[in-house]
């Protein structure tokens, strides 16, 4: 490698860093263990983001998220569809999931009032 490689293989990692923290900050949104990644490794066709999450009265956790390396030639306006995307799909499930243990309360409670009903009539 050379010095003008080498140069612009500086330029290009600071990009990719720069790039991927703003991405990150986006996704955050969606996921908040985004927040805390600050170091990014290409794995096949995905960027591996890794980092830790210090806590005020001691002790730590570690995060791993991986993102699609897509996103990194995504635009910003592209980037902001797609997380909001994310987030909608995940709000769609939550009310589903919220509705569906509803229903289930109610059968159950039906259930048990039946139940009654027919100890208590005869």
């Amino acid at each position: 490698m050379n010095n003008k490689e080498l140069k612009q293989f500086l330029e290009l990692y600071d990009k990719f860093e720069d790039r991927c923290n703003y991405i990150c900050r986006e996704l955050s949104s969606w996921d908040e263990d985004f927040k805390f990644v600050d170091q990014f490794y290409i794995e096949d066709n995905s960027v591996r983001c890794e980092g830790d999450e210090y806590w005020n009265f001691g002790g730590h956790e570690h995060h791993t998220k991986y993102f699609d390396i897509d996103l990194l030639s995504y635009t910003d306006k592209e980037l902001y569809n797609y997380v909001y995307s994310l987030i909608s799909e995940e709000t769609k499930k939550k009310a589903k999931e919220k509705a569906e243990k509803l229903k289930y309360e109610r059968e159950k409670e039906l259930k048990e009032l039946q139940r009654l009903k027919e100890k208590y009539e005869k």
